[in-house]
């Protein structure tokens, strides 16, 4: 067989060109610390890191999700503590207010509450860091409440909640809406708020509505109304359902002190009510567990003169009876609202320690499908060493010799 010096040459030089490359390589594993460079590498190893890379990166995004809504709940339940601690001293001035006072005391506390008033208001138009509202819903650049001059209350936003994606299947409530906190009594409240008619004449005041459990045959859970007529000079009065039954119910001669059943539902009254008074007897709902409409009424109720009417003083102790019991709904709906601003937050804690957990879980992942082992690479690169020296020596002794050198 005869090999020609062209194809000699051109085999010593690319068994040294092997060896260079494959030292070029394992010299580039150890730089950069991977060991798969390109796809061509280690095809299914490249494609499991690619899907980790993304699951990572996700799980990463969900952690900032998650410090964001950390940070917006932490800025709402400072708010909703300072609204418990306004609130709290407002009842505290309500029950102040039903002791005897004259106009002037109560025109003090007309003062207070109209700063109680400012403060919840200012409070319910709470900012987060990037200066959109806690409270107005998806309309976030929208101040959920107004006040304007004559007292009244103005509200802008939306009923909508800010969900924050917290983690791979979790929404999570990021604010609460105005209307949540400020206007309902909490979820599965039962109670009964009693309120005399703005326009009464007579001195009736009412006490505590009682009730027992809703069964079959009562009414509890119903909503009523007391109107009074006299009737053959005798005071009556009728305890209708809203909306009327049918047939109305008879009128019943009052007396002062005695229950007035509703079935299941009962209140006393004291004093004399007029021909044409009436009283709401109503469960908690929207249309009246306002509470900035309740501090209005209150405010403009305290404001009024009673010196010497006992009408207009029978009027501002009832209005102190219905404040008092919104005002205390409203107070355990705002902790069972910073309650549950509190579970969210040791929620959000819970699943960051997953979250951490499941980063060194796909680093751990990454780091077996791409970094090099270090030791394993540096004895092959040693080896590689070794071939090229051997490849290069033999190289030099090939290329050394000739059929006239073996010939002398």
């Amino acid at each position: 067989m005869r090999l020609s010096t062209s194809l000699i040459y051109q085999n010593g030089l690319n068994g040294i060109l092997k060896q260079e490359a494959t030292l070029s390589r394992l010299q580039e594993q150890l730089a950069s610390g991977r060991r798969v460079l390109t796809p061509a590498d280690d095809p299914l190893a490249a494609s499991l890191a690619v899907n980790l890379s993304q699951t990572s990166s996700m799980n990463a995004t969900y952690a900032a999700n998650r410090n964001t809504a950390k940070q917006t709940l932490g800025m709402e339940s400072n708010a909703l503590s300072s609204v418990v601690t306004t609130l709290q001293s407002v009842l505290e001035r309500v029950v102040q207010a039903g002791g005897t006072l004259s106009d002037a005391d109560r025109q003090a506390l007309v003062t207070e509450l109209k700063g109680a008033r400012e403060q919840l208001v200012g409070l319910a138009n709470s900012t987060d860091g990037n200066g959109q509202f806690l409270f107005s819903g998806h309309d976030g650049f929208t101040q959920p409440v107004t006040l304007n001059a004559d007292g009244s209350i103005t509200y802008g936003g939306d009923d909508g909640q800010r969900l924050i994606q917290v983690d791979q299947s979790r929404q999570m409530a990021g604010t609460d809406v105005v209307a949540d906190i400020f206007g309902k009594a909490s979820s599965g409240s039962m109670a009964y708020i009693i309120q005399a008619d703005a326009d009464n004449t007579g001195t009736g005041q009412f006490s505590t509505v009682s009730f027992g459990a809703p069964a079959p045959g009562n009414n509890v859970g119903q909503d009523f109304t007391i109107t009074f007529a006299e009737i053959g000079g005798v005071m009556h009065y009728t305890a209708d359902t809203v909306p009327g039954s049918v047939p109305p119910p008879a009128p019943v001669a009052y007396v002062e002190g005695q229950a007035i059943d509703m079935g299941g539902v009962t209140v006393k009254l004291s004093g004399q009510p007029a021909d044409g008074d009436s009283y709401t007897v109503e469960t908690p709902k929207t249309s009246n567990m306002d509470m900035f409409q309740t501090m209005d009424d209150l405010i403009d109720t305290l404001g009024r003169t009673a010196t010497n009417d006992p009408a207009a003083a029978t009027a501002i102790n009832n209005m102190l009876a219905t404040a008092n019991k919104k005002l205390s709904l409203t107070l355990d709906n705002v902790l069972t609202v910073q309650a549950s601003v509190g579970a969210r937050l040791n929620e959000i804690d819970a699943l960051d320690a997953v979250g951490s957990q499941r980063t060194l879980s796909y680093t751990k992942q990454l780091s077996d499908l791409e970094d090099v082992d270090i030791y394993s690479v540096t004895s092959e690169l040693l080896l590689r060493k070794v071939a090229l020296d051997a490849a290069s020596s033999s190289f030099s002794i090939i290329q050394g010799s000739s059929l006239f050198s073996r010939g002398r």
